[in-house]
This record gives C-alpha cells, sequence and structure tokens, in this order.
C-alpha cells in the first residue's frame, strides 16, 4: 500500500482557494443575476403595468412622453421619455439609497413611489430594505374599508370655472354616500391651482385651454366638496358606484400618493383635465378598461369631457354601477318656493324684502324657505356688504325659528332630473340643402363639442349654449366656401327670480362672411316662465372685427339682440331672434342691417335631428334645412 502524506499547510491553502471560489460562484449568482435584470429593462420598461403607473403616453413621432410635468416624479435626468431609463434609475436608488429624502415632503424615496416598489419586487423576486413609510399609512388609514364612487358634477355656464362639469373620487364607507354620515367620509379632486379672481373671468377660459394651470391631486373631507358644488357654486352631483374591491382602491390610493407627493400636471380644458387624469389613474388599476385608449382613438376629435368619462364609466361597469344624486342648493330653494301655497308665498316675498317683520312670522315652511333662501345668498354674495347684509337677516330669521318648537314639515324631495347617462354626445356633423337669395346649393359643417340651445336639454342645463371648434360649409353654383368658423362661442343665460337678479353673457370668437374675423362679448338679462320651458332675452355686444365696409373703417361696432326659447315639446325646441347693429359715425338703426332669424330643431332620437334655420334681412332671405347626428 502506497502511503500519501498530505501537506496540511497546502491542504488549508487549497480549502481557501475552493471558498472563495464559493463565494465568488455565488456572487456572480446574485449580483450577476442583477446585472441580467438590468440589462433586461429595456423589456421590463414596455411592460403596460410600468407604462401605466408612470403614465407615459406615444407622441405622434411614435416617441415615449410622460405627462407629469413637476420635477420630482422622474428619478432619472431621462425618465421623462425614456421608461427603461427611469425604471433602471427607480431600481438602483431603491437598492442603494432607499432612505433618499424626495418630494413635497421629503419622506424616503422607496416611500414616495409604492407602486414601482410594488412592480419591481413582483418581476424581479427580490425584496426591497423594509423602510416604515407612516406619513403614507397615515394618510391612508382613514380610506381603508371605503367603496370607491365616480362623482359627476353638473356643469353652471354662468361661472366660466364649472362649464365643463367636474369629475372628482369620493371613497365613502356609507350607502347612500351623499348620507349625513357620510359628511365626514373623504374625496380626492384634481383641479387645477387658479387664483380666485381667474375664476369668474374669461382669463380661466383661456389659461385653461392653453394649460396656463398646473393642477394636482388634494384630499378633501367630503362635507368640503358638498360645500363648494352643492352650495356655493349650486351644481348638481350625480354619483356611481365603481365595483372595485379592497386591492383595486388600495392600488388606486398608491397611485395617487405618488403624483399627490411628487409633481404636477399642466392642466387643459380639452385633454388633460380633471377627467382625463382619473381615467389615466383608473386605466392603470383596471387594465382592461381602456378608457384613455377609448378617447385617444377619437383623434383629431380628441376631447375628455367629465360628461364622457361618467357615460364611459358607467357603460364599462354597467351591469355593477348604481347611481345617486344629491340636487344643489339652488334646485332646493326652488324646490321649497314651488311647495308652498299662495298665502306662504305671500309672507316669504314679504319677509325677503323686510325682514323686520321676522320676528312675527309663525309659520314654519316659510321661516324654514327663508333660512333657505338666505343660506344660499349668504354662500353666493358677490360683496361684503351683501354678505353682511345677508348674514344679520339669516340671524334673525333662526332665532325666530328657533322660537317656535314646532318640526320642519318636510316637503317633497328635489325630483332629479334627465341622469347625464342619456345626454346626447359632444361631436356632431351634419348636412343638408341650403338657400342663400338666389343662389342654392348643399351645405356641411360639425363641431368638435359640446352642447347648444337648440340640442336635447337631457343631461345639461336646459338654456347652456357652448360650443367649440364649429365649421360651416357651402358648395353653391359649383363654388365651395367656408360660410363660418367658429373656434368659441359660449351663452351663458341666467333667467331673472324674484329672489336672485344675475347677468346673462355671452362671448363668442370666429370669422363668418358679413363680420371677417370677429370677436363678439356681450352682458344682457333673460326671463323664463313658471315651467322653465319658455325664455325671453335681450344682449347688447360690442364687437370687434376686421370687416373694414362693414364697421365703416373703425374694427368695431355694437349688436343688440332680442330672442325668444322655447322647448316646445319633448321632440323639439325653437329660437327666435331679432339682432340689429350701431356702426361707428351713424350709431342709429336706420342702415337696413336688421335681421330676424327663426330657427328649429326635432329630435328623431338622443342624438339625431332635423333642423331647420332661416334668416330674413331686407337683403334677401337664407334658408336651410340639414340632418344633425351626434358621436
Amino acid at each position: 500500500m502506497k502511503t500519501f502524506v498530505i501537506n496540511k499547510s497546502k491542504f488549508l491553502n487549497c480549502e481557501r482557494q475552493v471558498k472563495i471560489l464559493i463565494y465568488f460562484f455565488l456572487a456572480f449568482l446574485f449580483c450577476g443575476g442583477q446585472s441580467a435584470l438590468a440589462i433586461d429593462f429595456n423589456s421590463l420598461a414596455s411592460d403596460p403595468l410600468w407604462i401605466g403607473q408612470l403614465q407615459y403616453r406615444k407622441t405622434i413621432l411614435n416617441h415615449w412622453k410622460g405627462e407629469a410635468d413637476g420635477p420630482g416624479f422622474f428619478i432619472s435626468s431621462q425618465g421623462k421619455s425614456s421608461p427603461a431609463a427611469e425604471l433602471e434609475a427607480t431600481y438602483k436608488i431603491f437598492q442603494e439609497h432607499p432612505d433618499q429624502p424626495w418630494g413635497y415632503t421629503g419622506q424616503p424615496v422607496i416611500c414616495a413611489f409604492p407602486t414601482r416598489k410594488y412592480f419591481l419586487e413582483q418581476k424581479l423576486g427580490i425584496q426591497f430594505r423594509d423602510i416604515p413609510c407612516k406619513e403614507r399609512e397615515e394618510w391612508k388609514r382613514p380610506l381603508s374599508g371605503t367603496k370607491f364612487y365616480l362623482v359627476y358634477s353638473s356643469a353652471f355656464p354662468n361661472n366660466p370655472a364649472s362649464m365643463f362639469g367636474h369629475t372628482f373620487v369620493l371613497l365613502s364607507k356609507h350607502d347612500p354616500p351623499d348620507s349625513a354620515q357620510g359628511l365626514f367620509d373623504y374625496a380626492i379632486n384634481f383641479s387645477a391651482d387658479t387664483a380666485g379672481s381667474d375664476e369668474k373671468s374669461l382669463l380661466y377660459t383661456i389659461k385653461g385651454t392653453l394649460g396656463g394651470y398646473p393642477a394636482r391631486y388634494r384630499l378633501y373631507p367630503f362635507y368640503q366638496m358638498i360645500n363648494l358644488y352643492i352650495n356655493w357654486e349650486s351644481r348638481d352631483l350625480w354619483y356611481l358606484k365603481i365595483p372595485w374591491d379592497e386591492q383595486q382602491i388600495d392600488r388606486f390610493l398608491d397611485h395617487v400618493w405618488e403624483i399627490f407627493t411628487t409633481t404636477h400636471f399642466d392642466y387643459y380644458f380639452f385633454d388633460e383635465n380633471c377627467s382625463y387624469r382619473l381615467l389615466a389613474a383608473m386605466d392603470y388599476v383596471d387594465p382592461n378598461l381602456h378608457a384613455v385608449d377609448h378617447f385617444y382613438s377619437r383623434f383629431p376629435l380628441y376631447y375628455v369631457s367629465p360628461l364622457s368619462t361618467y357615460k364611459y364609466l358607467h357603460h364599462f361597469y354597467k351591469d355593477n354601477t348604481p347611481e345617486y344624486f344629491t340636487p344643489s342648493l339652488r334646485k332646493t330653494l326652488k324646490n321649497e318656493i314651488s311647495h308652498l301655497n299662495t298665502d306662504e308665498k305671500k309672507h316669504f316675498h314679504h319677509l325677503r324684502r323686510d325682514s323686520q317683520d321676522v320676528e312675527h312670522e309663525n309659520n314654519v315652511k316659510v321661516l324654514d324657505t327663508l333660512i333657505t333662501l338666505l343660506d344660499y345668498k349668504k354662500r353666493t354674495a358677490s360683496s361684503n356688504y351683501l354678505s353682511s347684509q345677508v348674514l344679520d337677516d339669516l340671524d334673525k330669521t333662526l332665532r325666530r325659528r328657533s322660537q317656535i318648537r314646532s318640526p320642519s314639515v318636510d316637503g317633497p324631495a328635489v325630483k332629479a332630473p334627465a341622469s347625464p347617462l342619456i345626454s346626447h354626445e359632444a361631436h356632431s356633423i351634419y348636412f343638408g340643402l341650403g338657400q342663400e337669395g338666389d343662389r342654392k346649393g348643399s351645405l356641411a359643417g360639425g363641431k368638435v363639442a359640446y352642447h347648444d340651445i337648440l340640442s336635447p336639454t337631457e343631461g345639461f342645463e336646459r338654456w347652456s349654449h357652448l360650443n367649440f371648434l364649429e365649421a360651416d360649409l357651402t358648395y353653391f353654383q359649383n363654388k365651395f366656401k367656408v360660410r363660418s368658423f367658429i373656434p368659441l362661442n359660449i351663452i351663458s343665460f341666467f333667467p331673472i327670480e324674484s329672489y336672485e337678479s344675475k347677468l346673462s353673457w355671452r362671448a363668442e370668437l370666429g370669422y363668418n362672411q358679413q363680420l371677417s374675423t370677429y370677436l363678439r362679448g356681450g352682458v344682457g338679462a333673460s326671463v323664463q316662465d313658471s315651467s322653465e320651458k319658455a325664455m325671453a332675452y335681450g344682449f347688447i355686444s360690442p364687437i370687434l372685427s376686421t370687416a373694414e365696409d362693414f364697421t365703416n373703417g373703425h374694427g368695431y361696432l355694437l349688436e343688440a339682440e332680442l330672442g325668444f326659447l322655447a322647448e316646445a315639446t319633448k321632440w323639439g325646441k325653437i329660437w327666435i331672434f331679432y339682432r340689429d347693429f350701431l356702426r361707428p359715425n351713424t350709431w342709429n338703426f336706420d342702415d337696413n342691417l336688421e335681421t330676424t332669424t327663426f330657427r328649429t330643431a326635432f329630435y328623431l332620437d338622443t342624438n339625431n335631428e332635423i333642423r331647420l334655420e332661416t334668416d330674413l334681412n331686407d337683403r334677401a332671405t337664407d334658408s336651410k334645412i340639414y340632418f344633425q347626428h351626434n358621436f
């Protein structure tokens, strides 16, 4: 037998070498695997979940663009245009510096981006260092165990800030969500940061159209939203219950947290508005929704409105979306007044004019209605003096009411108007036949949005008029002509009530054959009958125009208009108006420029109409008949 002599030092040295080799092998498996993942970040970054949670969109040139506009949302300097660069930068900072302060609040970066952390851990099969995220957990704590409601606030055109309606999210533990207990639930609202004075001026419309405001998510107690929309702005609220489970709601909250604490978005009325941002967030939570893609597919008629958002979500979740309604304070007031008898109305109107006699009033219904009126006036007062006067009257009335021990008499509840779900669609096209004097031919046209006076009322304020990018084309005697092109046309009627008087107003920018390029702005007054289905109005409108002959070379003139509107039946409306002009130099109505116009709409159904229009003046008679389709 041959004997082997083992050198102990060599054996120990060999053992160390084996251990080193094993160490490097394991290190290769771990670090090398991570490097392989890093190399594969390009393909991982194409995952729809990553694209959705960072709200990337493809540009016309097929390049990626992140829609967030604030500085803290993208970790990589190339992150706004490169999902892969952002993914790799996120991974590295989570691995190396997860507690680095980040965002508006200086929270640990790994706490600022919970959906990114979840995505990377799930896709890579790793676990990042556990860091307490107390700030986020505290923010989410009152929102646990809630149900998800999309809330649509109706439009109120007398204020430019609310012409388009609005959408926000309500997270409620109560059903129905507008119960008294539900006032202490929470709402998530995405809205523009505006100067308060802007919201009641056309500057708001201009800046909102051009992206002149930053916008952010915010969390509010629901009673604040009730005060804002129901009481101060007198807008109805409609609620859709979205059938999401607790996990989906939690993902939505984490996604909102990432945006809320790190960035803002530039606000645009037509696309990147409150509805678009909510839909983008909901698309991330429910990838089957494809809401943003749905609206993008309508390019070049791309327009995301709160109303169309509400309708789309109901259609998508139609088997599980109960609908609820809360009336505006103005509707509540009108309802209470309408249910007073003749003698009670007499007392009510006397007391609203002379509050000195309120201490002698004993009728509970009269006092309760007067309190509602004064509360409404307090919230909508336009001056400190008026507000002070209203507060004094309200204090007197409340003191008198407290002296009467009889309980309030609940009258009939406000009847809900037609649901926004049955409103007509926003876009429209039309085609038909026309005549201008002795010339005849065909015509066509359309508009990108939204709703005009003659459109079906369901889902809109009855006398609202808000059109964008409207064109009217004619083909008469082998000649094609653009008869008019109107980028913006707003008519806002606020019918005078016995207890409230506000001006109606209008704004219009466009081109037509008479005025050439023009800008019209006007103020006036309107009154309607007790059924609210007929209205008379008058406007005085200064006009800036490039038509030198028509303005006698001055570039401006004054227009007077008187009109009448009626919803004759549920199948149609009529609109008759008379216009005349005062021009520089003469400033009289003797220039034979007056025109009387008759317009009628007959509804075939919600989205299809036949319209007739006739213009009568001393020069010629113009008329047209056409079919209009909304889509």
